[in-house]
């Protein structure tokens, strides 16, 4: 004898089936739901509108810092900026070199040496004079930017005038003569990206 379709023997085989889609379907729906409120802000109604209009929630203002947030964070721009730009000097400076010791190499071997260097160094430093110069520090950084840049102009100008008598050179005692400004110089260059890392400017 065949079943009907509203008996209960056809109804419970039939209807467990049909349940695992059902549930499937309703947390789909509410994962659905889930997402779309945490992606989407809030409707709210807007007081005097039409009844069904609604808006989004307007996400609150960004405070306007003060004038000594501002200076401050000006500051930490400079240092950072600064920092990076003495650094990266100090590495392709040093880098200029070799192991090499110039008092037991032959004049021309001194010479040659001199000259292979002088393309890097010019680089490192006038790299970092273009990086100053394009700069606008902060009023309380004025004065130690300035120095900074002064340094490296003084160094360029030294390297220049040192490469002019190495290559017009006779003998090794005005190599060496020559290197006595440029010393002097590259070692304040190296001192003050030092100062800079001691004094906290480079955290």
């Amino acid at each position: 004898m065949a079943m009907r379709p509203g008996s209960e023997a056809g109804a419970r085989p039939a209807g467990r089936p049909r349940l695992l889609p059902a549930l499937a379907a309703g947390l789909a729906l509410l994962l659905l739901a889930c997402t779309g409120s945490s992606e989407e802000p809030a409707a709210t109604a807007t007081p005097g509108a039409a009844p069904g209009l609604t808006t989004a929630t307007p996400p609150p203002a960004t405070p306007t810092p003060s004038a000594e947030e501002a200076a401050e964070a000006a500051f930490e721009d400079w240092s950072r900026t600064v920092c990076a730009v003495t650094g990266a000097f100090t590495l392709e400076f040093l880098a200029s070199g070799d192991d090499r010791n110039p008092a037991e190499l032959k004049f021309e071997e001194r010479k040659e040496r001199a000259a292979a260097m002088f393309p890097v160094q010019y680089d490192a430093v006038r790299t970092a004079a273009r990086a100053l110069e394009v700069m606008d520090p902060p009023l309380r950084a004025a004065e130690l930017h300035g120095l900074l840049l002064e340094t490296y102009r003084d160094l360029d100008a030294a390297l220049r005038e040192q490469e002019a008598i190495i290559a017009e050179a006779t003998t090794t005692q005005e190599i060496a003569d020559s290197n006595l400004p440029v010393d002097e110089l590259i070692s304040l260059a190296l001192r003050q990206a030092s100062l800079l890392v001691d004094g906290g400017y480079c955290e």
